[in-house]
């Protein structure tokens, strides 16, 4: 009897260790240590600064603060008045930050552009282990490094190069190897990578026409979604997300062949024909379009289960044409999608800038051109 009651606690043991192995397997402990960059500046966080007056930034040192003082021999910056080092432009220099009990030193420039100044910063917080290399980038350059602002991320198999198409924002949950984790950083610098365990759902973004060529969507969590941060689905896939309201940030797509017919345009100035003229554009360009649609305001609601994104194609003809003291004013005008997002043309090709006309009758109007970009 003795003997069984030992062998029953070795079972429990063992369970026990393998549920804390389990654990220790989907948990991935990572201790964060400040490096300069070497990202290029595409992906350089920076700040612009008038050079008439001093500045004083808040950032993670001691005092709460950056201070950058010009004088008549030069620029000096410090976490305070009585802590300044004189700087030269162009030269990497550091400040000590505040580094969970501790201090490190973070890498910072200072340039010259256009009548202005521009601080850079310069480093990241990296971390390798368990075969996962994690950089964290100080988006909105205050010196630390959360999911609130700017910060972005990237995460990586250990000993991958940085691409700075592969970093996403910092976000309370993000998905990787086909699952969705959060990052626990209440002990920082050491943070904590663990599988999301709330409810989830997913999100397809089904197939376009031929016509259509990279189709991508960035989804953006609600302000008052617990998960905050930003997630791309390209045509054909799916992706896991945190359930819960969702806006589209931007959806961009190149349409190859010509651009979609124009369609009958409605306002109060009456019934009105769309077209847009861009055949003064490179050849080489002409059997594409690019759109791109931004900053859809309406909530998407997402609970657990899977869910078909209907955006893009088919398109019709927007605008809002009124008149305004004796003229015509257009409020809005662009390409709707099937769900309700305006698209407008983006790209970089040389030669004139595509323009929207409205015709009515034998009016014609045209809306000036379209900015790129």
């Amino acid at each position: 009897m003795v003997s069984m009651s030992y062998r029953v606690i070795a079972v429990i043991l063992v369970c026990w260790a393998l549920a804390v192995a389990e654990e220790d397997v989907n948990e991935r402990h990572c201790d964060l240590r400040l490096e300069q960059s070497v990202l290029s500046s595409h992906h350089q966080s920076g700040r612009y600064i008038d050079p008439s007056a001093g500045s004083v930034l808040p950032f993670a040192t001691a005092s709460g603060q950056l201070h950058i003082v010009r004088r008549d021999d030069g620029v000096w910056v410090g976490p305070a008045p009585d802590q300044l080092q004189q700087i030269a432009f162009g030269t990497i220099f550091t400040v000590p930050i505040v580094w969970g009990d501790g201090e490190a030193q973070y890498f910072l420039q200072l340039e010259e552009q256009h009548g202005w100044w521009r601080l850079l910063s310069s480093s990241m917080a990296i971390a390798e282990t368990d075969g996962v290399r994690i950089a964290l980038i100080d988006g909105d350059l205050d010196g630390r490094f959360s999911t609130v602002g700017a910060d972005h991320m990237h995460i990586a198999a250990a000993g991958s190069d940085i691409q700075h198409e592969d970093i996403q924002p910092l976000a309370g949950a993000f998905f990787w190897e086909d699952r969705l984790w959060t990052l626990d950083d209440a002990a920082f610098p050491r943070i904590v990578m663990r599988p999301y365990d709330g409810s989830v759902t997913t999100v397809r973004l089904a197939p376009t026409a031929e016509r259509i060529h990279g189709f991508s969507v960035t989804m953006v969590a609600a302000d008052d979604n617990r998960v905050t941060g930003e997630w791309q689905i390209s045509a054909g896939e799916s992706m896991l997300l945190p359930s819960g309201d969702y806006r589209l940030g931007t959806v961009s797509m190149t349409v190859l062949g010509p651009t979609p017919e124009p369609q009958q345009a409605t306002g109060l100035a009456g019934s009105w024909v769309g077209r847009l003229v861009g055949a003064d554009r490179r050849q080489a360009e002409a059997s594409r379009t690019w759109l791109r649609s931004r900053g859809a305001s309406d909530l998407i609601s997402l609970e657990a289960g899977e869910h078909d994104l209907a955006v893009g194609p088919p398109f019709t003809m927007h605008a809002d044409p009124l008149w305004l003291h004796g003229a015509l004013a257009v409020t809005e005008v662009g390409l709707r999608g099937q769900g309700g997002e305006i698209y407008r043309l983006y790209g970089r090709g040389e030669g004139a800038v595509p323009e929207w006309f409205l015709t009515h009758g034998d009016t014609s109007q045209s809306l000036g051109g379209l900015e790129y970009g």
